[in-house]
């Protein structure tokens, strides 16, 4: 009885990894203040995104833009080295922001899509201290330039320009890095907070930064 015992265990035990295993990863969450979802409410953003081609959710945002609000949806993810490709749909939510909802638009409740298909997103993974962060890297930016000036900045060396305030720099989380971007020879980057771009450059082994640019208050 007791061999049965420990054998039934060790069967349970195994059944129920499996089971952990094939449970689908959780749903990663980034909500702005005053634009949350409750669960029930990103349940329904989830099946709305399944009904438009995002198989797998990996992760639902709140954004902010000059039109309002609305809900980024980021899934159906593929990695290759240190690139993720991945599926993005913006939804709209009644109240949010002021497009027009079309006739028929398909929708979940309050939530609903224009009729576009999801978006091919790629970012890179980048290493920043003890965390792997995702970042948009544009305008032909490579990752070996990604790491120089993530490195600048983990090592503190940046400083900014004449007339730039330290706090517009310095006061920046720099594990919410999300975008490096390169365009008509200038370099910009951000980190995270809707609208707020720095532009800089690479001056030997360091990151001066030039401007500051809000494009949404």
């Amino acid at each position: 009885m007791r061999v049965f015992l420990v054998i039934l265990a060790a069967l349970m035990i195994g059944k129920s990894d499996a089971t952990a295993q094939n449970d689908p990863a959780p749903v990663r969450t980034n909500f702005i203040s005053g634009a949350t979802l409750s669960s029930s409410e990103l349940e329904a953003v989830i099946k709305l995104s399944n009904l438009r081609g995002i198989q797998t959710v990996a992760q639902v945002s709140t954004e902010i833009h000059l039109s309002g609000k609305t809900i980024k949806v980021s899934g159906d993810e593929k990695f290759e080295g240190r690139s993720v490709t991945f599926k993005t749909l913006r939804i709209h939510r009644n109240g949010w922001d002021r497009q027009v909802r079309p006739d028929n638009a398909p929708s979940v409740g309050e939530f609903w899509v224009e009729f576009v298909k999801p978006q091919q997103k790629e970012q890179t993974i980048v290493q920043i201290g003890g965390r792997k962060v995702r970042v948009y890297l544009t305008g032909g930016i490579k990752p070996a330039g990604a790491d120089k000036i993530i490195k600048a900045f983990v090592e503190g060396r940046v400083r900014p320009s004449a007339g730039i305030p330290k706090d517009n720099v310095f006061g920046e989380d720099l594990t919410q890095l999300s975008w490096i971007h390169s365009s008509g020879g200038e370099l910009w980057i951000s980190f995270g907070k809707p609208g707020t771009l720095f532009k800089f450059k690479l001056d030997g082994d360091e990151v001066k930064f030039l401007n500051k640019v809000e494009m949404y208050e």
